[in-house]
């Protein structure tokens, strides 16, 4: 369970959608997070 900082609140009710498949709340942060990492380098 060792999320580090994905454990906000969006995080909290994107898991309560899954239910208990927190794999696919966690791997869908995951590309959310390298999504905006990708967007960050663009605008910089």
């Amino acid at each position: 369970m060792a999320k580090g900082h994905t454990n906000k609140g969006p995080q909290k009710s994107s898991v309560d959608q899954f239910g208990d498949s927190e794999e696919s709340a966690y791997s869908k942060s995951k590309k959310m997070e390298e999504f905006h990492e990708k967007n960050k380098e663009k605008q910089s």
